[in-house]
C-alpha cells in the first residue's frame, strides 16, 4: 500500500540503497557462503530465493502502520498508530494507546488546538477484509474521581488517501465524533463503520482534543475494539409516500443575514409561531401564521405569514433604530396548554419564549399572538445559575412553565419553574450531570416533568413540593449506541394519550439512522430501540425531533437525511417526516415521506456546535408540531438559496392526520395557490422599489453596521434587487480550479439596483457570480462581508442541483483575462523592443524591460 509522502521519502533514501548493497554483495559472492562443488544452477536458485524473501519482507513491512515500520511520526499518541483487521487488532498493536499532549486545554476546540500541545492524533489503519455487521468502537477515557472537571473531545476523520498526513486527515469533516459534552464525564465514544467489505487498507485519524484538562497529570487512554453493530431487536414495517406537504416557503426578516435552528409551536387553537436565531447579540426573529380552520385568515399553505419582529429586541419599537437583541444564541418557544383540571384554555393561549445570552437566558411572553411582548432581561438569573447553555421550556397547564438548561463547566442540569407564564423563574432543581441538555416535557395529567441528556439518560420528577413544583429527579439510561445517541440532540417527549402515566418517547440518531425507544412506566424501564429512518434516500440521518399524538403509539418524527453514506461534503440533504400509529408495538409501522421539495443543503452538517471545522449553516436542530386538524407543521433551516441558513416552513396537506387512527386524512385545504410572481419581498412592492422581474430581492432600509445597528434610511449600499443574466461555456483548465467534465452554467448578476439613480462617491459596484452544476460539487463559497445583501434566488429550471455555491465579488476571472492580455502585450512589447535594439546595433542585455503595470479594479 502507499505510504504517506514524508515516509515514502525517507524509505526512498534508505531502503533502495540497502537493497542495492545486498545485490552487489550477492553478485560478488562476498557475503554469501559458497560451495565450489555446488552446481551453478543451484547457486542461481539460492540467489533468487534470497531475493524473493527480501521482496516478501519489504512488502510485509510496507503494509504495517508507520509506527510499526520503525518510522517516526511527530506529535502523536503513544503508540502513534496501529492497525485493525476483521479479526481484531494487528500485533504488535494491542488495541490501546495513550495521549501525549502537554497542554491544559483548547477552549476553541478542534479548530484552534495545537497538535502536541492540547490535542494529539492516533492513526488507525483498517486492513482489507469483510466487516459486514461489524464496526470499530473508539473510546477515550479520562478524568475520574481525581480529575472530575477534565473534559476531552473526540473526533474521527477518514484520510483522503494513505499518503495524507495527519494534518490533512484532521482537516476533513469528521466521519464520526463523540458526544463532546461538558464535564463531569469520564469517557467519549464513537464508532467507525467500515461499510462491509473493505477492498484496500484505509486510514483514519482519532483526534483527541484536550478541551479543559489537567494536562499530563490526566492523559486520556484510547482504545479501538472490533464489535458487532448494535441492532434493534424490534423490526419495523415501512411505507413510503401517501403524505404530501405544502410547497416550502421561506420567512424573512430585514437586516438578518441568517435565521436558523427554528423553534416552532402550534397551540391548540391553531396559532403557529416559528422563531430563528441571528446569533448573539443580534437577537431572534419571530413569525406568525394563522392555522385556525374557522378563522377568516386561515392560511393552510402558510403563504401569508406575518413577521412579528424581535421579541428580545432592545429597540422599543420596530420603526426605530435596530439595536440588536437580548440574546440570539439559542431560542425555544412554548405555548400554554389546557388546564389539567377543567380543560379551559385562554384565547389566545400564552406564548412564552427564551433567548440565550452569553451571561444568562432572557425570557419574554405574549398574550396577543406575538403582537407585543413583556420582557425579562434577568430571565433564569432570578433563581438559577446565570452561566448556562442550551435552554428548553414547556408549559404545564395555562401558566406554569418549566425551563431546562445546563451550566457551562461542569455541565449540570438545571430545572426552574415559572408560575407567571414563563416570565420569571424560581429556584433551580437539578437532576445531576446528564450531558448536553436534550429536551424537557411535562405530562399534563400528572404534572411529571421529564428531561433528557446527550448521555442517553431520561430523568423524571418523583415528588411534588407543597408549592406544586416537581422535584427530586430519578435518571435512567434509556438508550445507548457505540456511536453515541446525540447527533445532535437526544429528545424526550411524553404523550398525553389517555394512558395513566402517558407514553414517554426518546428519539435519537447514531449518526447513521434515527431510532425510537419508549416507556410506559414513567421512564423506569425502556423498550428496545426501533429504527425509524429507512431506505437509500436517507442512508445518513441526523437532527431528529419528535412530537406525539393523542392516541397511544401515535408519533411524528422529522430529521435531515441524505443518500450519502456519510455526513460529508458530498451529501445532499432533504427534510424527512415519519408517522406511526403503533410506535410502541413489537413490529411498528412507519410511513416515511419528504417534507422538502428541493435539496435544502449541499455539504457536511456540523454536529460540534461552535467548535470544529464542519459547515454550521443549518446550526443545531429544528422542530415539528401538529395543528388542530392533525396536520404536521415543520419549520427547518435551509441554505440552498443563500450564503447562510434561513427558516423555511411547510405544512401537511394530505395523508393520515395524527389525531385519527391512521385511516382518516387531513382536511383538503383546496387547490395549491399559484406560484408567487417572484421572491419575497416582491421587487415591485413599493416598500422595496426594486427592479421588475429581478430574481433576487431584499428589504429596503436594512443596512446594518457591526451586526447590530440598523439605520432605517436610504443608503447607497443597500441592494434592493439583482437580475441575473447567464451564459454557458466550458471552464478552462488554466483557471486555477478543477476542470469541469461537463458544461457549467455561469450566471453573472449584471444588474445591482440601488436606491440612487446616480451613483455617489460612497456607492459601491459589485459583481455576483453563481455556478450551477447538476449533480457535481462546485467551488465552495468563501467568507464575505455584506451590507444590506440581497438573498440569492434559486433559478434552476425545475432541476435540483448538487450544490449551488456563490463566489462573492467575483473579479478573479476578469483579473485573469486582463493579466493574460497584459502579459501578452508586455512580451510583445519586449520582442519589438529587442528588434529595435538589434536594428540599432545596441546591446540588448543593457535594456531592462519594464514589468506589467499594476492593475486596480474598482
Amino acid at each position: 500500500m502507499r505510504r504517506r509522502a514524508e515516509e515514502s521519502f525517507e524509505a526512498g533514501k534508505i531502503r533502495p540503497h540497502r537493497l542495492q548493497g545486498v545485490e552487489k554483495n550477492l553478485i560478488e559472492d562476498r557475503r554469501v557462503k559458497t560451495n565450489p562443488n555446488r552446481p551453478p544452477h543451484k547457486r542461481v536458485a539460492r540467489v533468487f530465493f534470497l531475493f524473493a524473501l527480501l521482496a516478501l519482507a519489504a512488502a510485509a513491512l510496507s503494509l504495517l502502520p508507520p509506527a510499526l515500520r520503525g518510522e517516526r511520526v511527530a506529535q502523536a499518541a503513544n503508540p502513534a498508530s496501529g492497525a485493525i483487521a476483521q479479526t481484531g487488532p494487528v500485533p504488535p498493536f494491542a488495541g490501546t494507546w495513550t495521549g501525549t499532549a502537554t497542554g491544559t486545554g483548547s477552549g476553541g476546540g478542534e479548530t484552534t488546538c495545537v497538535e502536541g500541545t492540547n490535542c494529539d492524533t492516533f492513526r488507525l489503519t483498517v486492513m482489507p477484509g469483510d466487516y459486514t455487521g461489524k464496526q470499530i468502537a473508539i473510546k477515550i477515557q479520562f478524568g475520574g474521581t481525581l480529575f472530575p472537571a477534565d473534559d476531552y473531545d473526540l473526533y474521527i476523520h477518514k484520510c483522503p488517501t494513505q499518503a495524507s498526513t495527519n494534518a490533512q486527515c484532521n482537516a476533513t469533516a469528521p466521519a464520526a465524533q463523540g458526544e463532546n459534552g461538558g464535564a463531569p464525564q469520564t469517557h467519549e465514544d464513537a464508532a467507525i463503520d467500515p461499510g462491509g467489505v473493505v477492498a484496500a487498507a484505509t486510514d483514519y485519524t482519532v483526534h483527541a482534543v484536550y478541551f479543559t484538562t489537567s494536562g499530563p497529570a490526566d492523559q486520556y487512554q484510547g482504545s479501538a475494539t472490533l464489535e458487532s453493530k448494535a441492532t434493534a431487536t424490534r423490526a419495523a414495517n415501512y411505507i413510503s409516500g401517501g403524505i404530501n406537504f405544502s410547497p416550502n416557503v421561506t420567512v424573512k426578516a430585514p437586516v438578518a443575514s441568517r435565521d436558523g435552528e427554528p423553534s416552532s409551536r402550534t397551540d391548540a387553537l391553531g396559532n403557529f409561531y416559528v422563531s430563528g436565531i441571528r446569533g448573539f447579540p443580534a437577537g431572534v426573529d419571530l413569525w406568525y401564521a394563522d392555522l385556525q380552520p374557522s378563522s377568516g385568515t386561515y392560511d393552510p399553505f402558510m403563504r401569508k405569514w406575518i413577521y412579528r419582529g424581535q421579541p428580545d429586541a432592545f429597540s422599543p419599537a420596530p420603526s426605530q433604530v435596530d439595536l440588536g437583541g437580548d440574546g440570539g444564541g439559542d431560542v425555544d418557544l412554548a405555548v400554554s396548554m389546557p388546564d389539567p383540571t377543567n380543560g379551559t384554555l385562554p384565547s389566545p393561549p400564552t406564548l412564552a419564549g427564551s433567548s440565550l445570552i452569553a451571561a444568562n437566558i432572557s425570557t419574554y411572553k405574549s398574550t396577543d399572538r406575538g403582537t407585543t411582548f413583556t420582557k425579562n432581561s434577568l430571565g433564569n438569573c432570578t433563581g438559577g445559575a446565570c452561566a448556562d447553555d442550551r435552554q428548553w421550556e414547556e408549559f404545564f397547564g395555562n401558566s406554569t412553565v418549566y425551563l431546562f438548561y445546563r451550566t457551562l463547566e461542569p455541565a449540570v442540569s438545571q430545572i426552574q419553574r415559572s408560575t407567571d407564564g414563563g416570565l420569571t423563574f424560581g429556584p433551580a432543581q437539578t437532576a445531576g450531570a446528564i450531558g448536553q441538555a436534550g429536551y424537557i416535557d411535562v405530562h399534563q395529567k400528572t404534572g411529571t416533568v421529564y428531561i433528557s441528556g446527550s448521555s442517553g439518560q431520561v430523568c423524571h420528577s418523583t415528588i411534588t413540593l407543597p408549592t406544586g413544583e416537581a422535584a427530586v429527579y430519578q435518571c435512567v439510561q434509556a438508550a445507548t449506541d457505540p456511536n453515541g445517541v446525540a447527533h445532535l440532540f437526544f429528545v424526550v417527549k411524553v404523550a398525553d394519550d389517555g394512558t395513566a402515566n402517558g407514553t414517554v418517547y426518546a428519539c435519537y440518531s447514531n449518526d447513521h439512522d434515527i431510532f425510537l425507544v419508549n416507556s410506559t412506566d414513567k421512564g423506569v424501564t425502556w423498550s428496545q430501540p426501533v429504527r425509524v429512518s429507512n431506505g437509500a434516500e436517507t442512508k445518513t440521518s441526523v437532527f431528529p425531533w419528535i412530537e406525539t399524538g393523542p392516541v397511544p403509539g401515535s408519533v411524528g418524527i422529522v430529521w435531515y437525511g441524505t443518500t450519502d453514506a456519510a455526513n460529508d461534503d458530498n451529501a445532499n440533504w432533504n427534510v424527512f417526516y415519519a408517522q406511526s400509529f403503533d410506535a410502541t408495538a413489537d413490529n411498528p409501522t412507519f410511513r416515511q415521506v419528504k417534507v422538502s421539495d428541493h435539496f435544502i443543503h449541499g455539504s457536511n452538517i456540523s454536529e460540534g456546535g461552535l467548535t470544529g471545522t464542519a459547515n454550521r449553516n443549518l446550526l443545531d436542530y429544528f422542530q415539528i408540531s401538529f395543528d388542530p386538524t392533525g396536520a404536521a407543521v415543520v419549520g427547518f433551516t435551509d441554505d440552498h438559496n443563500d450564503f447562510d441558513g434561513h427558516t423555511y416552513i411547510a405544512r401537511q396537506i394530505s395523508g393520515p392526520k395524527i389525531t385519527g387512527d391512521g385511516k382518516t386524512g387531513v382536511p383538503d385545504p383546496g387547490p395549491t395557490p399559484a406560484a408567487q410572481p417572484g421572491p419575497l419581498p416582491l421587487a415591485t412592492d413599493p416598500s422595496v422599489g426594486g427592479q421588475a422581474g429581478a430574481q433576487v430581492t431584499d428589504f429596503r432600509d436594512d443596512v446594518a453596521d457591526g451586526l447590530l445597528v440598523r439605520t432605517t434610511v436610504d443608503d447607497p449600499l443597500d441592494i434592493l434587487s439583482i437580475g441575473h443574466g447567464g451564459r454557458t461555456r466550458h471552464r478552462r483548465d488554466d483557471e486555477g480550479v478543477e476542470p469541469l467534465r461537463s458544461p457549467a452554467r455561469v450566471e453573472l448578476a449584471h444588474e445591482l439596483h440601488g436606491q440612487r439613480a446616480v451613483r455617489g462617491p460612497e456607492s459601491d459596484r459589485r459583481l455576483q457570480l453563481r455556478l450551477e452544476r447538476p449533480w457535481r460539487p462546485v467551488l465552495r463559497a468563501g467568507q464575505h462581508r455584506q451590507r444590506g445583501l440581497a438573498h440569492l434566488h434559486l433559478r434552476d429550471g425545475g432541476q435540483e442541483f448538487r450544490r449551488l455555491d456563490h463566489l462573492h465579488v467575483a473579479r478573479q476571472r476578469r483579473l485573469r483575462r486582463v493579466r493574460h492580455d497584459q502579459q501578452h502585450h508586455h512580451h510583445q512589447g519586449l520582442r519589438e523592443q529587442a528588434q529595435r535594439v538589434r536594428a540599432q546595433g545596441r546591446d540588448s542585455q543593457r535594456q531592462r524591460a519594464r514589468g506589467p503595470a499594476r492593475l486596480d479594479l474598482h
